[in-house]
């Protein structure tokens, strides 16, 4: 009980570092780049769009787990629609042209990811198993 409570712990230690750690750096960078008055609202649009995105996929990764040949393509297609939405509300909260947009969205993807396998990596989160 001990050790899978322990990895219970590890993950959501992982899960909240995976959500601050991205927003602080873009909040870094849009202060950075003279563009401070876009963090708070940035930061409270991103937190409910990706609320909303969550509850929205939730169906397609259940049938993703319990029907891979099925849930898998659709997956792909949410984790597209996904990020297209992530860079109109980008486009709509920054108020910035294409090239801002794109470039804050690509970094906020990025930083997600790559934050994400650093934290469950150093937190020791076994990687899940391969059916």
């Amino acid at each position: 009980f001990a050790e899978r409570a322990g990895l219970v712990t590890r993950m959501a230690i992982g899960d909240v570092i995976a959500w601050v750690a991205p927003l602080a750096v873009i909040a870094y960078g849009l202060t950075r780049a003279g563009m401070k008055g876009a963090v708070s609202p940035y930061i409270v649009a991103n937190n409910w769009f990706n609320a909303l995105i969550n509850w929205l996929a939730l169906p397609f990764f259940l049938l993703a787990s319990f029907v891979p040949s099925v849930g898998d393509p659709l997956l792909f297609g949410v984790v597209i629609a996904s990020v297209v939405l992530t860079w109109r509300l980008n486009h709509t909260v920054l108020r910035k042209g294409a090239a801002v947009t794109s470039t804050v969205t690509i970094l906020f993807v990025l930083a997600t990811i790559v934050i994400y396998l650093a934290s469950s990596w150093l937190l020791g989160i076994p990687d899940p198993p391969q059916t």
